[in-house]
């Protein structure tokens, strides 16, 4: 077992042993009236000028009222700069690219009053973490490890739904969110955790917590009201020492001691 895999196992006793009375591992469903939760809208970039969107086969555009506008053979491209309302492309297939970044579901273009578009990727919640988690973490750790990932992943992604309802986007694709690196980055074992946990979350007064996770806590969690201030937070997120890396510290495969 590596020092890595000790270290995830430790965060999931933090998050399962100190909030044992109100942390709860559970599948989970919005509340009547809540925002729906089975879809997620992806930041990948912004564009400016020139746009190409690549796929298999048959590529349509639609405008915002859902009218074909578009079609193309395995690419579309267009002048994002003379856009004045949102698009969206859709694939024959399953999935589509931009800027070598394969996804799944559809990509949304949307210009903005100044600056450059907003290129967004819309599929089903389940789908996106089935190229978060492997984005995240290692395919090769062992299952219940990828297990917890999926289960952390999945509760942050849901929480920024709920608070993101009024916002053209939930997350970005980069480490500004959680890494999503599209198809490519898919494996066998990391999609078997993430089915098999599939609609599990961590759950705090019947709404999902915020799931932060991290590589490298240089030792010790920081206490969250002393990072974001406001109100004390709830006990599943107290400060603790890590015991593994006040010794060693890894980065790939090189170790380097604390001094």
């Amino acid at each position: 077992m590596t020092k890595k895999i000790i270290l995830l196992f430790i965060l999931l006793m933090i998050l399962l042993e100190t909030g044992c009375n109100t942390v709860i591992i559970r599948a989970w469903t919005p509340p009547y009236k809540s925002r729906p939760v089975h879809e997620i809208r992806v930041l990948l970039g912004k564009v400016e000028g020139d746009l190409q969107i690549r796929g298999e086969g048959v590529i349509s555009v639609y405008d915002a009222n859902d009218l074909l506008i578009k079609k193309g053979i395995d690419i579309i491209s267009l002048n994002s700069s003379r856009l004045k309302a949102p698009i969206r492309f859709v694939s024959q297939n399953t999935s589509l690219e931009f800027k070598s970044h394969k996804v799944r579901g559809s990509i949304h273009l949307i210009p903005q009053n100044q600056g450059p578009a907003l290129v967004i990727n819309v599929l089903p919640l389940e789908e996106y973490l089935l190229a978060v988690v492997p984005s995240e973490v290692p395919y090769s750790w062992p299952m219940e490890a990828l297990k917890a990932q999926a289960i952390c992943a999945r509760t942050y992604a849901v929480r920024e739904i709920l608070n993101k309802k009024n916002a053209l986007y939930d997350v970005e694709a980069t480490t500004n969110s959680q890494v999503y690196g599209g198809i490519e980055k898919e494996h066998p074992f990391t999609t078997k955790a993430v089915q098999d946990t599939a609609g599990v979350m961590a759950v705090f007064e019947e709404n999902p917590i915020q799931a932060f996770f991290h590589s490298n806590s240089g030792g010790k969690t920081e206490t969250p009201e002393n990072v974001w201030g406001g109100k004390k937070f709830p006990i599943f997120l107290p400060s603790l020492p890590i015991l593994i890396e006040q010794e060693k510290t890894f980065i790939g495969k090189k170790q380097s001691l604390k001094i």
